[in-house]
Formats: structure tokens, sequence, C-alpha cells
């Protein structure tokens, strides 16, 4: 299963706004290698991303909230 993620803020903020059942809250990862495959996909919006994690990542340790809606 592949988590959709936004190359850009305003995009991951839109989408938010667009689908207010994902949550409020945008947050920035930083994601070394290790973490998994990314794609460019199309999912609405040009920064579209799907990401496919490693199941020993943990994403909140690369995580940082830069909104809240």
């Amino acid at each position: 299963m592949g988590l959709s993620v936004y190359a850009s803020r305003d995009h991951a903020v839109q989408c938010a706004q667009q689908y207010p059942r994902i949550g409020n809250k945008i947050a920035r990862l930083s994601l070394p290698p290790m973490s998994g495959k990314i794609l460019e996909t199309d999912g609405g919006f040009d920064s579209h991303n799907t990401w496919w994690k490693t199941q020993e990542f943990d994403p909140l340790s690369a995580a940082l909230v830069v909104a809240i809606l």
C-alpha cells in the first residue's frame, strides 16, 4: 500500500482541505534512501507522489509539522 505525498506544500494543503477526513496536519518529511520507494504519480496535482515505506522506517522520526488547518 502506498501513501500519497506532495512535493509542494501548497498542494498538500489543497488536498487536505479537499479531503478533511485525512486529517488537519501537514508535515514535512526527510526521506533517506532506506525509507522506501517514491514515484511521481497522477493524483490531481502536479507534485503528487506515491511513497511505499519500508517496514523498518519510522516516519515520525523524520516528520516535522509545518501547518495545522
